[in-house]
């Protein structure tokens, strides 16, 4: 599969890795990272490269040039060497790349007719202190600067995660992390009810707008 996050009116199949179609990088869409941080030992970076080259082999279709290895590598070592990866080394459980769908409004019962959301979930843990952590990994060519501005344009989505944990977990999440590889900075949501009503409005002005 490819990596990606939408809405659907049915349940969808489970997903699997997929060659992205001629034409497209890897490295373009982040797809070649996250693939090799779903299986990644963070404790183990020395082996980083040699997951790059195998999934990127995996993923580039025959004849296609290979994406950029080297910087495939480069930034998932700086994410290893981060705080955020020591939060996982030391977490309690780690969950990565879940697969889900989550019916709206989520605060009534679903039916036949429900539209649900689907998706997945990059990564999901309980820190040593218990609390749960959705962590989403995004590629994006910006710098630290610009954060707050690329961090508005998946909002909605994050917040998504927030609902769906809650509704897995059977308790709030404590926090929703954007994690940014390139310039190694992150844009961090508190899941609370503020944060349940700002999802809501976003969705529902997504949905009027579509």
């Amino acid at each position: 599969r490819t990596h990606s996050s939408g809405w659907v009116t049915k349940p969808l199949a489970a997903g699997c890795w997929q060659a992205l179609p001629p034409g497209r990088s890897a490295a373009d869409r982040g797809t070649l990272v996250h693939a090799v941080l779903e299986t990644a030992d963070f404790r183990n970076p020395a082996q980083i490269r040699q997951r790059v080259e195998l999934h990127a082999a995996k993923l580039t279709p025959p004849g296609e040039p290979l994406p950029d290895l080297d910087l495939a590598t480069e930034l998932i070592e700086r994410f290893l060497q981060s705080p955020r990866a020591a939060e996982l080394i030391s977490a309690r459980q780690v969950l990565r790349e879940l697969e889900f769908q989550l019916a709206w409004p989520p605060d009534f019962p679903a039916t036949p007719d429900s539209l649900y959301f689907s998706g997945y979930i990059d990564c999901l843990y309980q820190g040593a202190e218990g609390g749960w952590v959705v962590l989403d990994y995004k590629t994006n060519r910006i710098t630290a600067a610009q954060l707050p501005e690329a961090a508005a344009e998946y909002e909605m989505q994050l917040l998504l995660y927030g609902y769906v944990c809650e509704r897995v977990l059977k308790t709030p999440p404590a926090r929703l992390v954007l994690h940014y590889l390139r310039p190694g900075a992150e844009s961090v949501v508190h899941w609370d009810d503020a944060a349940r009503r700002r999802a809501v409005e976003l969705v529902d002005q997504a949905l009027d707008a579509f």
